[in-house]
């Protein structure tokens, strides 16, 4: 009988000891995902203040993927898009996927101005 309750709780310690490393391996994809959703977001940010004017003025209304997965480590995969619209307004949006884990970034960078939402 004591053996049987010894088994059964070195059973239940196992399982949530895997439980929280489970949980623990996820918050960290979740946490690398935002990090590197935010570095891509501000290299998009400093591109387009560097070559917004030019980049609005011949890319009207449209949507621009630019390669920027060097910028993430290598089990991620990262997205950077930039948008304008009819203003010249141009919309900033960097996507990073690790695993599972995905996280989404934005920015609004008006026409010769250097805001950002």
């Amino acid at each position: 009988m004591i053996a049987l309750v010894i088994i059964t709780l070195v059973g239940a310690t196992g399982t949530l000891l895997v439980m929280q490393a489970a949980q623990m391996s996820r918050q960290r994809a979740a946490d690398a995902a935002r990090s590197g959703a935010r570095a891509v977001l501000d290299s998009g940010v400093a591109y387009v203040r560097v070559h917004g004017a030019r980049f609005a003025a011949t890319q009207p209304a449209r949507e621009v993927e630019l390669p920027v997965d060097d910028l993430v480590p290598a089990p991620a995969k990262a997205r950077l898009t930039l948008t304008t619209d009819e203003l010249g307004v141009v919309h900033v949006r960097a996507r990073v996927d690790v695993g599972r884990a995905a996280a989404v970034e934005e920015a609004t960078i008006a026409s010769g101005a250097g805001s950002r939402e």
